[in-house]
């Protein structure tokens, strides 16, 4: 029997992508004990302190996560790597601390604008707390991507990001409150000073010019996206933040489970722009643009093919998995779910292809798509919530945003690279295809799993899915799909 051999880029994915998906089931979980133990209004609480987490973050981090890995991609000099991580980490503390001084001064304020009453201002200070750690944590992560450490950043997104998130669900999920559980999970962030210090040992600095080079590097590259890292998780956090002034704070609960398949898809597929990025780069500099082209036209197509696939089946079953998931209580979740899920293949779009941008780009192109993307979604969405629609307006506007930011994304490297964009045979069956098994699976599950929400159910569900995908794979490979023929050119025998 032949041995299949993988070549070191699709290995990297493949185990980064395993990664992905243990944090998946972890996030899955998480969800699960915390919606069940905390309640609808504690989740809420709990839901929109973590949406305010990622909406800080990039102004600690200056987007230094992206440029941190792309520039010790670059050097291959083992100091001046370590000089770039000492750099980078003094930023974020620095800018840690700036930002946490009018935020405290008022705290009451804020914590009002936020959560529509002071009762959470001492969740507000904590969600602080995790900001400090998640940029330590990204400092880490970014030096062993960029350094292509890739075991070693898995091994530490596995223990911060899902292991101890998953222990402190289930074990405080119904025994502590909202401000317990985000204490718990920023002190996690804090165990990447471990790494943080190994890689720094033996640090020589080479002199106060090289210093302030790779101050500039980082910052010049860094600093214009910041904007860009901070409307997307404006653009993430539009549902949760607005829901209160239009609802009720548990239907931010509610808006964040509804844009919980996007951040669980967005985790199977990240694993191939975290590995890219750092080898985009070197290849681009080589002047290998039109391999990079050919590269960029299959995972448009794999982005059409899955992505159609997916929305297909997540907006059919969305409401018996949030039964399943959740329990009944998160029924009003399934309707923001499914106006989300419209727009999932341009959400894949930006995330699959962001890499390529950055690498490729000194200018910060991806923040301008994101910031008339943000704009987009807030107008659409504001409009829709004042004609009456209130949290499914949220939720329009959301999926409008998405939409922007997808299709914005995909026509710049077009025009970049200059390719076709459109596969006319292959995408029409496709499209036809999809049809067909949106009706089937339609069929399905009006006739078979209506009133079922049981073990045995999902065990069902899961048997329909698997053999769903293996057919629609099979039929793709027959009719000559790039994307999988590149990925049989990289398996090895």
């Amino acid at each position: 029997m032949k041995r299949i051999k993988l070549s070191p880029f699709l290995k990297d994915i493949g185990i980064t992508t395993l990664t992905s998906f243990i944090t998946i089931l972890s996030l899955i979980f998480v969800t699960r004990f915390l919606a069940r133990g905390l309640g609808p209004d504690e989740f809420g609480a709990y839901a929109l302190a973590r949406r305010l987490v990622s909406f800080i973050a990039p102004f600690s981090t200056l987007a230094l996560g992206v440029s941190l890995a792309r520039y010790t991609a670059l050097f291959f000099d083992g100091q001046r790597r370590k000089n770039l991580l000492a750099v980078s980490l003094s930023i974020i503390i620095i800018m840690a601390i700036i930002l946490s001084m009018p935020w405290f001064l008022w705290g009451e304020y804020f914590t009002k604008l936020v959560f529509r009453t002071i009762r959470f201002t001492n969740l507000f200070y904590v969600s602080f707390f995790m900001v400090g750690g998640y940029g330590i944590y990204s400092a880490v992560y970014a030096f062993y991507r960029g350094t292509g450490k890739m075991n070693k950043a898995n091994l530490l997104q596995l223990c911060v990001m899902s292991l101890l998130p998953l222990l402190i669900s289930y074990f405080f999920g119904s025994r502590a409150d909202a401000l317990v559980i985000i204490l718990l999970m920023g002190l996690s962030f804090y165990l990447s000073l471990l790494p943080l210090g190994y890689n720094l040992k033996g640090i020589r600095w080479n002199g106060l010019e090289l210093v302030k080079k790779a101050a500039r590097d980082l910052l010049v590259y860094g600093i214009p996206r910041m904007p860009g890292s901070i409307a997307f998780a404006g653009l993430l956090s539009i549902g949760p933040f607005l829901a209160p002034y239009f609802g009720t704070i548990d239907e931010a609960g509610f808006f964040v489970v509804g844009q919980s398949v996007f951040r669980i898809m967005e985790s199977a597929v990240v694993a191939f722009g975290l590995v890219a990025l750092p080898r985009v780069a070197i290849m681009f500099e080589e002047g290998r643009k039109d391999f990079l082209a050919e590269r960029i036209r299959d995972i448009i197509d794999l982005i059409i093919h899955v992505g159609l696939f997916i929305s297909v089946q997540a907006f059919i079953w969305a409401k018996f998995l949030v039964v399943v998931w959740l329990g009944a209580d998160y029924l009003e979740a399934v309707a923001i779910m499914r106006i989300l899920i419209i727009s999932f293949a341009p959400y894949l779009a930006y995330v699959l292809l962001r890499s390529f941008i950055d690498a490729i780009e000194i200018r910060a192109v991806n923040t301008l798509n994101i910031l008339v993307s943000l704009g987009s979604g807030i107008l659409s969405a504001l409009l829709c919530a004042f004609v009456g629609m209130g949290v499914l307006g949220l939720a329009i506007g959301s999926m409008t945003g998405f939409f922007v930011l997808g299709v914005r994304t995909v026509f710049y490297l077009k025009r970049r690279f200059c390719f076709l964009l459109w596969r006319r045979p292959i995408t029409m069956r496709v499209l036809i295809l999809n049809g067909i098994i949106l009706i089937f699976s339609l069929g399905i599950n009006t006739y078979c799993f209506q009133g079922e929400y049981g073990i045995i159910s999902l065990g069902k569900l899961f048997l329909l899915e698997a053999v769903l995908s293996a057919g629609y794979i099979a039929l793709l490979r027959h009719w000559g799909a790039g994307w999988l023929k590149e990925i049989n050119i990289r398996i090895g025998t």
